[in-house]
């Protein structure tokens, strides 16, 4: 199915939810396992290189594991696929060893890894430029300053010196008079 035939098949659906504004991942998957009767719970793991997210449905929950090891949004984007799968009604397959072990990607067809991806891909474009706060209040206080469209930023931005000095004098440690 061609990409902007499946974002128009799967845009209603992310549409039927309400996006906690700030955006708020464990509120937001909160909601839709009140929605789908089933608690959606989150396993932060270390997969070393291998697969990167994973849904597991048990008869009282479903849960997703995602690689802990990886930057904040990418673990998002990992846990909203793997949401796409529940959301999309995904049959699930047995695991085989080979297959966890070998870091193959997953036992799903083409079409529902693409429909997942989409699905994660079209809920973040209608989070907009919003980014999800970090947990770290140092990393908060970075992040904050590298926004070039916060006016507070723009008040308090280093700025360079007229001069500039070759790198090689730098890394020599030569120090410029």
């Amino acid at each position: 199915m061609p990409i902007d035939d499946l974002r128009r098949s799967i845009s209603p659906l992310v549409e039927t939810f309400a996006l906690p504004r700030p955006w708020d991942l464990l509120g937001f998957l909160d909601t839709v396992g009140k929605a789908t009767g089933r608690p959606i719970l989150l396993l932060p793991t270390d997969t070393s290189g291998g697969i990167c997210g994973m849904w597991v449905e048990t008869e009282q929950a479903d849960y997703i594991a995602y690689e802990e090891r990886t930057s904040l949004p990418h673990q998002q984007q990992i846990i909203l696929h793997e949401l796409g799968h529940i959301l999309g009604r995904h049959p699930g397959k047995p695991l085989d060893s080979s297959w966890v072990s070998g870091g193959r990607r997953t036992p799903y067809n083409d079409y529902q890894e693409q429909w997942a991806e989409t699905f994660a891909d079209e809920l973040l474009l209608r989070l907009g430029r919003e980014r999800p706060a970090p947990a770290d209040p140092a990393t908060a206080r970075i992040v904050a300053s590298l926004d070039p469209e916060d006016p507070d930023v723009q008040q308090h931005r280093v700025r360079p010196h007229r001069r500039r000095w070759a790198l090689r004098h730098l890394w020599s440690g030569h120090t410029p008079r």
